[in-house]
């Protein structure tokens, strides 16, 4: 879910990492995307958020923003106008297709994050006053959480819940394009619990040890019987941590596992057993699977999610890529020309009120 979780699901997280004091409400609407209106208080929030993000970005890099810089002001603003803009196309979207929202849901996380941040006896007005600390308001954060439910349910409209309705057809086109498949492993490790390598000796027992497992394997000629008895042997003896989360094994894109694995597997049959594999993780004996949209791979969140929900996000994220370029935005009023570099100096991000601003500048 790269475009919404981007901004949707880290704003949420973020908003009580920022900090606006003396921040006064104002709904005027400062612009529209393909008709949806934007509040000087929504806008001048994801203003505050883009800043919290391009000041880690630099962080990271070991350098600050220059708020005297164009170049750096520039991207502040341009990160915040995309975050609009991807929030209202999907509301606008949604609109176009009949999707709405039930309000519970809404309401249910809003009480959440309430509860949790407040207090359970806090009221709205509570929250709204932590919010006022980042640069947000209790209208901006319900718009928040209603386009995030929005985002799962166009994409459930158009693929079926979790891709549900997308052929087996398209999902073997789609990993063949993108060089998926589909391996399961016996790892034994060379190394202990502290990271540290084994003995040579340790290392040489667990290598004949794989090697036993390869020549049982390979002597099996039914595939069903081989699966099974590779299936018996990676219960009781793989150490991969990875298992629980990925029992049936691994559906992975070239670069994403160590390339002596990846290569390896590639070059095996359906149900092919390959020979012992060393990697730096120790001694591995892998089996090339028939791929299917069931096969479970890391999402973009690095949680695993079945291949075909995978196709589902990536199929939707060429669409909203297209709606995002397709889309109207329009600064409105007395907002046409309005100079939001005037909102930075040298001491940072400085927030106004909309009557503040005009009467500064």
């Amino acid at each position: 879910m790269k475009k919404i979780i981007a901004f949707v699901l880290a704003a949420l997280m973020a908003l009580f990492c920022l900090s606006a004091c003396g921040q006064s409400h104002n709904a005027d609407t400062v612009m529209t995307v393909n008709g949806s209106e934007v509040s000087w208080d929504e806008y001048m929030y994801w203003m505050g958020y883009s800043v919290n993000q391009i000041e880690q970005k630099y962080s990271y890099a070991g350098t600050t923003v220059d708020y005297t810089n164009d170049e750096d002001v520039a991207l502040i603003m341009k990160g915040a106008k995309q975050a609009v803009l991807e929030q209202h196309v999907i509301l606008a979207k949604a609109a176009e297709l009949g999707i709405s929202v039930d309000q519970e849901k809404v309401d249910e996380v809003i009480s959440n994050y309430i509860s949790y941040y407040c207090g359970e006896k806090a009221t709205e007005e509570d929250f709204e006053t932590l919010l006022a600390d980042s640069y947000a308001t209790l209208d901006t954060f319900k718009t928040m959480v209603h386009s995030n439910f929005l985002y799962t349910d166009i994409i459930n409209n158009m693929y079926g819940e979790g891709g549900a309705d997308i052929s087996d057809e398209d999902i073997q086109s789609y990993a063949e394009q993108n060089e998926y498949i589909t391996a399961t492993h016996i790892l034994l490790l060379t190394t202990d619990e502290d990271g540290e390598e084994l003995s040579s000796s340790q290392k040489a027992k667990l290598e004949r040890q794989a090697k036993g497992f390869v020549s049982e394997l390979q002597a099996i000629d039914d595939d069903k019987e081989r699966l099974e008895h590779f299936n018996e042997l990676k219960a009781e003896y793989c150490e991969d941590t990875g298992k629980e989360a990925y029992p049936d094994g691994y559906c992975f894109t070239t670069g994403t596992m160590v390339s002596e694995f990846d290569t390896t597997a590639r070059e095996l049959g359906e149900y092919e057993v390959s020979d012992v594999v060393e990697t730096d993780y120790g001694y591995h004996v892998i089996m090339r699977l028939p791929l299917t949209g069931d096969d479970l791979c890391s999402g973009s969140d690095g949680y695993p999610v079945p291949l075909r929900t995978l196709v589902a996000e990536n199929l939707f994220n060429v669409e909203f890529d297209k709606w995002l370029k397709e889309a109207q935005v329009e600064f409105v009023g007395k907002y046409k020309n309005y100079q939001f570099e005037g909102l930075f100096d040298e001491n940072g991000f400085n927030y106004v009120s909309y009557k503040d601003s005009l009467t500064e500048g």
